[in-house]
């Protein structure tokens, strides 16, 4: 889980929760929350189309990346 957050974090600055509850509780699981998940998305907390459209990256990604950098060097 943690892994998918940094994958998400350090492509575009901003957390996916679709894919990341598809890739990390699978499409089964995820598919059991459909309700909780349509709940969501009719109050704008989530949008189910970035799964297939591509997300561009917050302004200041390149500082996103090196605080990430700087925290896995001093978390080693």
């Amino acid at each position: 889980m943690q892994l998918l957050f940094k994958e998400d974090l350090y492509k575009t600055g901003r957390l996916k929760e679709v894919s990341m509850s598809l890739k990390s509780d699978g499409v089964v699981d995820s598919a059991k929350q459909a309700f909780y998940a349509l709940r969501l998305w009719k109050h704008s907390k989530i949008n189910p189309f970035e799964l297939v459209v591509p997300q561009k990256p917050v302004n200041g990604i390149d500082g996103v990346r090196r605080l990430m950098k700087a925290a896995e060097e001093v978390s080693k």
